[in-house]
C-alpha cells in the first residue's frame, strides 16, 4: 500500500513522459500460471504467486515481475508498477495513449488515479495478447504440460452450474460411497437418459488410490478395463472420468474459477475435474447437460444407503442445477468376481483346498486300517482319481467356510452380503471378516475389521490350541484363518506407518510357525533393518542361512553395513549379492517408484525390482548407504 505523496509522485512522473497517444499498453493484477513450494517452513502447501504483468504492444515487451507469495498486489501496486514499467526505457520510456485492463476495479482506481495524464485506461474482458503471452510462460514454467481447457469451455456452462456441481462433488466425497462400494461394482443409470459414454459408472476410492467416478459406455469396456488392471486405462478408451485431487494438481482454469468464486470443495484434497481424453489426444470439458446429469448422479450417490446399494436398484429424487430429477440405478448382472491380490493366490482357491483337506481327514478317521500302508493306498486312489466324496458341511464353522469360499466367485457386493451371512452361522469365521475388510473405505477402517478376524480366529482356536501346536502352526490346516488374519494386520500395520505393532505381529507369525511356511522372513527382515534391531536381524538370517537367495545375500549386505559401516566386510557382502543379481542397486537407488517384480526371475530385472521394494525402506533408512552402494559399483567397473 502507498500513500497519496507517493502516488501523486509517480502519476507526475508519468506526466514527464513522451506521449505516444497510439501505443497501448495491456496488464493487470495476475496470479502466475504454476505452483511455487516454499523451502521455509519445509511442509508449507504450494502457492501461486501474484504478480502485476505489463506488456508493450507495440514493441511486445514486458516487465520482469517480482513474485508476492503472501497475497494479491492492491491497486496501488498495480500503478506503481506500470509508472516503473513506462520509465524504464529498455521495455517501453514513453506514456501510452491506452491502458487496457481486464478487472473493472483496477480500471476504475486507474483512470482515478491518471486522469489530467492523457492516458485512457480501458476494460477489456478478453487480453488476447496477456493471454498469449501467459499461456507462453506457463508452457516454459511447466515443461510443456498439456492445456487442458477451463470448466467453462463446455457448451452452455455457466459459473453458476459449475457451483451446482462443485457442491454436489464435494458431497459425494465427504458421503464416501466406496465404502460400500468398489471399482468392480458396475452400475447403470437406467433413467434419467445419460450421454451415451456415461450411462455406465463405478465408483473408485475403495483401493484409497484415485477416488471419483469412472464412466464406461458399454459393459464391454468395462470388462476391457478389468482386464487391463490399470485405472490410467480408461483415459485411452475415451470414456469421461470424474477425479478428485489436491488444489495445486488442479488445472490453472479450473484453480482460478475455484479461487475466483469461493467454489466449494471437500477439503484441501478433494478438488473435482471431469475431463475425457479423446483418442487423438484432445480433452474435453462436459457441456452443460452431461455436467447437470453428472451433478445429478453424484447427489444420488451420495444420499444412497447401504441398504439400497445391497438392493440392487434404486431411484432417488435430487435437485440439479437443472430442476429436480429422479435417478433409478441398478448393479450391472453379472460383473466380475473379487480380485486378489496381486501375486497371491485366489482365497476361493485356498479355502476348496482347506476344504478338501478337511474332508480327508474326516474320511480317514472313518476308516479302520490295519496298517499305514493301506492308509497310504486309500489316499492315492482318492486323490490321483479325484474320486473323493463331497461331504456336507459338518459343524457351523466348515457352512461358514463353505459361504466364505463361494464369496469369492462372486461380486463384492453379493459377496460381503455371503460373509455376513457366514457371521451369522459361526460369529467367528475370520475369513468372512477378512472379506469384508477389502470393501472398508479407509485403511484404518479395514485394520478395524482385520483386528475382529484376529480375535475371532483366536477364539475359534482356543488357549490350549496355542499352548499345544505353537511352533507348527501353518502345518495345522485349522490354524489358516487365525495365519492369514494375523499376516493381514502386520501388512495394514506396516502400510499405516504403525512399525512397532507391525513387528510385533511378524514375531508372533513367527514363533507360531517355525519352519515360516507364509514368507514372513521376507517381510520382517527389511523391518528389522530399518528399526535398527539389528541383533534380531542377524539372528533370523543365521536361523534362515540355507536360503541362498539374492535377496538373503543382499540383506545381509545390508546389516553389515549397518553395524560396521562401508568397510572391507560389508563390500565383500555387497559383491556376493552382485553376483546373485547386479540389477538390485538400479532400483534401490532410484528415486523413482519400483515396478512389480517377479521373484522367480532369478538373476533378472524382475527378481531385482521384487529385491527392492522389499528392502528401499530399510535402505533409505541407513544414512550413507547410497554413496557406499555407489562406491561398491564403481570399483567393481
Amino acid at each position: 500500500m502507498s500513500d497519496s505523496k507517493t502516488i501523486s509522485f509517480v502519476v507526475e512522473l508519468l506526466r514527464q513522459l513522451p506521449l505516444e497517444p497510439k501505443a497501448r499498453l495491456q496488464g493487470g493484477i495476475i496470479r502466475i500460471p504454476t505452483w511455487v513450494k516454499p523451502d521455509d517452513p519445509p511442509d508449507a502447501p504450494p502457492f501461486r504467486p501474484w504478480v502485476t504483468i505489463w506488456i508493450n504492444l507495440r514493441d511486445h515487451k514486458a516487465n520482469a515481475p517480482a513474485l508476492d507469495r503472501f497475497g494479491r498486489p492492491d491497486p496501488a501496486d498495480a500503478l506503481l508498477s506500470l509508472a516503473r514499467f513506462c520509465n524504464d526505457r529498455d521495455v517501453c520510456g514513453f506514456r501510452p495513449g491506452t491502458v487496457e485492463v481486464g478487472d473493472l476495479a483496477l480500471r476504475d482506481y486507474l483512470a482515478s488515479q491518471l486522469e489530467g495524464t492523457e492516458i485512457r485506461v480501458v476494460h477489456r474482458t478478453h487480453l488476447a495478447e496477456l493471454a498469449g503471452f501467459l499461456s507462453h510462460l506457463a508452457d516454459h514454467l511447466n515443461d510443456g504440460a498439456p492445456d487442458i481447457p477451463g470448466p467453462l469451455a463446455g457448451k452452455g456452462v455457466t459459473v453458476e452450474a459449475v457451483r451446482a456441481f462443485a457442491d454436489a462433488a464435494a458431497g459425494f466425497y465427504r458421503a464416501a460411497p466406496w465404502r460400500f462400494l468398489c471399482d468392480e461394482d458396475l452400475l447403470r443409470v437406467e433413467a434419467p437418459v445419460m450421454d451415451k459414454r456415461m450411462r455406465w459408472c463405478v465408483v473408485m476410492g475403495n483401493a484409497e488410490k484415485t477416488f471419483g467416478v469412472g464412466f464406461f459406455d458399454t459393459p464391454d469396456s468395462f470388462r476391457i478395463m478389468c482386464e487391463a488392471e490399470d485405472p490410467e486405462r480408461l483415459f485411452k478408451l475415451g470414456l469421461w472420468m470424474l477425479t478428485y485431487g489436491p488444489r495445486h494438481e488442479l488445472p490453472f482454469p479450473d484453480e482460478d474459477l475455484w479461487h475466483d468464486h469461493d467454489l466449494p470443495a471437500a477439503s484441501d484434497d478433494a478438488f473435482p475435474i471431469m475431463i475425457r481424453v479423446t483418442a487423438d489426444g484432445q480433452i474435453q470439458r462436459p457441456d452443460l447437460k452431461q455436467l447437470t446429469a453428472l451433478e445429478g448422479l453424484l447427489r444420488v450417490l451420495s444420499r444412497t444407503t447401504e441398504a439400497q446399494f445391497e438392493a440392487g436398484r434404486w431411484s432417488v429424487d435430487v435437485p440439479t442445477h437443472g430442476g429436480p430429477r429422479t435417478f433409478t440405478i441398478a448393479q450391472a448382472q453379472p460383473a466380475p468376481a473379487r480380485s486378489p491380490a496381486p501375486g497371491s493366490s485366489p482365497l476361493a482357491n485356498i479355502l476348496m483346498r482347506e476344504k478338501l483337506q478337511r474332508d480327508l481327514d474326516r474320511l480317514l478317521a472313518e476308516q479302520n486300517f490295519p496298517d499305514q500302508a493301506s492308509a497310504q493306498r486309500f489316499i492315492e486312489q482318492h486323490l490321483s482319481k479325484k474320486t473323493l466324496p463331497a461331504l456336507a458341511p459338518e459343524t457351523p464353522f466348515d457352512r461358514a467356510q463353505d459361504l466364505c469360499a463361494k464369496a469369492m466367485d462372486l461380486p463384492p457386493r453379493q459377496g460381503d452380503a455371503l460373509a455376513r451371512q457366514a457371521l451369522e452361522i459361526y460369529p467367528d469365521c475370520a475369513d468372512a471378516y477378512l472379506l469384508l475388510s477389502g470393501s472398508a473405505g479407509s485403511r484404518e477402517q479395514a485394520l478395524a475389521v482385520v483386528r475382529k478376524a484376529v480375535d475371532a480366529g483366536a477364539r475359534q482356536l482356543g488357549p490350549d490350541y496355542f499352548r499345544r501346536n505353537a511352533g507348527h502352526f501353518w502345518g495345522l490346516v485349522d490354524t489358516r484363518p487365525f495365519m492369514r488374519a494375523l499376516m493381514r494386520r502386520a501388512m495394514l500395520l506396516m502400510n499405516l506407518g504403525r512399525t512397532r505393532e507391525s513387528l510385533a505381529d511378524y514375531l508372533e507369525l513367527l514363533r507360531l510357525d517355525h519352519a515360516d511356511l507364509t514368507g514372513t522372513r521376507f517381510l520382517l527382515i527389511p523391518l528389522l533393518l530399518q528399526l535398527g534391531e539389528l541383533d534380531q536381524a542377524e539372528a533370523l538370517l543365521k536361523r534362515f542361512k540355507d536360503d541362498d537367495l539374492a535377496f538373503w545375500h543382499w540383506a545381509r549386505a545390508l546389516l553389515i553395513f549397518r553395524q560396521k559401516g562401508p568397510g572391507t566386510g560389508a563390500t565383500r557382502q555387497a559383491n556376493k549379492a552382485l553376483s546373485m543379481n547386479p540389477h538390485v542397486p538400479r532400483f534401490l537407488l532410484d528415486s523413482r517408484p519400483i515396478p512389480p517384480g517377479d521373484p522367480s526371475s532369478t538373476g533378472d530385472p524382475g527378481e531385482a525390482a521384487y529385491i527392492a521394494r522389499l528392502l528401499k525402506s530399510a535402505f533409505d533408512a541407513m544414512p550413507g548407504a547410497p554413496d557406499w552402494l555407489d562406491g561398491v559399483l564403481d570399483r567393481r567397473k
